[in-house]
């Protein structure tokens, strides 16, 4: 994809090849030179061709508008018709798509779900049960996994494989060289605090914002990706504790909130 920056630049090239080529029509006019005239012709019918054929960022950023509002408005179908308010939890994937258990043994799991919960104080105690049987709830494929999975193939390895100490690096790196976003800073704390400045994603998250269901509760598809990798270097189930973006800063902050096991 070719950036906004890098795509002025060509655009001001092509148009400096254009206005050359009927500076020199003009030249061999006044001076009645065949030679100048071709080549005055040749710059401005290239310059013209090139002109149309530059590509741009819009067509990719329609493309994940498009995409990325289809999956967020089923969730967002999905939660108003099971009438779900509870945040959701984003959990390693066990063989038996279970909630509860034993976490400290899935740690090689590759895959995550978001579990909505119909009891509201599993959030509210930001503890998971002990018991084997799940509450009820809605499973749901979170809907930045994909995402998620690109920013594994880029690094060469999956984010279960990555300590605490080395994932603020990794993802800031990974998000950069994919030009996904210009800073990213990690904060890894009693929560982990991710900042994204000038992400390309802004503009589709302001898309799905008319979900607010599904914006709110189970976060917009760079927060979502971000959570599936969060939540695999851990080993243990998050949520997304708060959201913030700053329209002059251009920056989105976000908080994820980890749980840790109810005593007994």
């Amino acid at each position: 994809m070719i950036d906004q920056k890098t795509s002025t630049g060509i655009k001001v090239a092509i148009l400096s090849i254009i206005a050359l080529g009927i500076a020199t029509l003009v030249y061999s006019t006044f001076f009645i030179s065949e030679f100048f005239a071709m080549v005055s012709f040749s710059l401005i019918f290239w310059g013209i061709i090139l002109l149309y054929i530059t590509p741009t960022s819009t067509p990719f950023m329609d493309l994940l508008n498009s995409l990325t509002g289809s999956s967020t408005a089923n969730i967002e179908r999905i939660l108003t018709e099971f009438n779900i308010n509870q945040k959701g939890i984003y959990m390693l994937n066990e063989s038996n798509s279970r909630l509860f258990g034993n976490f400290e043994t899935t740690n090689n799991t590759e895959s995550v779900l978001v579990f909505l919960s119909e009891n509201p104080n599993v959030i509210q105690e930001n503890t998971y049960p002990i018991e084997d049987s799940p509450t009820g709830g809605l499973y749901l494929t979170p809907p930045g996994l994909a995402l998620c999975e690109v920013f594994e193939k880029r690094m060469g390895q999956p984010f279960s494989k990555i300590s605490q100490q080395q994932f603020s690096k990794k993802l800031s790196n990974v998000i950069k060289k994919l030009k996904l976003a210009e800073r990213v800073s990690v904060e890894i704390k009693e929560n982990i605090t991710v900042t994204l400045t000038k992400s390309i994603f802004e503009e589709v998250c302001q898309v799905t914002n008319g979900q607010s269901k599904a914006n709110k509760q189970v976060g917009c598809v760079i927060t979502s990706a971000i959570a599936c990798a969060v939540t695999k270097v851990i080993g243990k189930p998050i949520f997304i504790l708060d959201e913030t973006y700053d329209s002059q800063l251009k920056t989105r902050k976000i908080k994820y909130k980890i749980m840790e096991k109810a005593k007994d």
